[in-house]
């Protein structure tokens, strides 16, 4: 389990990820893809961020889990960037909010 500490800084950023690809689809709504992938990329960045604090060397399910679950998202984005799918978008920011609810059950 994480420490409160950790805990609410995966919160955060789980949060501003979250912002961002809403951001993104949004940004998409009204033709401004050039915004739409800074969101996009920050998005990404996150998610990077998130995956470096993954414990690995644990040798835990949940970190090889989380790992994967890291490494399919950020595909799943850069599949957005190059095709501005709003629907594909959705659902990654529906799977990012059910991780980030997740945590917050752990955390708080």
């Amino acid at each position: 389990m994480p420490t409160t500490e950790h805990g609410q800084l995966f919160l955060r950023l789980y949060a501003n990820a979250i912002r961002c690809l809403n951001q993104a689809a949004e940004a998409w709504q009204i033709d401004r893809a050039e915004n739409a992938l800074g969101a996009l990329r920050q998005a990404v960045e996150i998610l990077r961020e998130l995956d470096a604090g993954v414990d690995l060397p644990s040798g835990r399910q949940t970190a090889a889990d989380l790992h994967r679950i890291y490494g399919f998202l950020i595909e799943q984005i850069d599949r957005v960037e190059k095709t501005g799918d709003l629907f594909l978008l959705r659902e990654i920011t529906g799977l990012l909010e059910e991780l980030h609810l997740s945590w917050k059950a752990i955390t708080c």
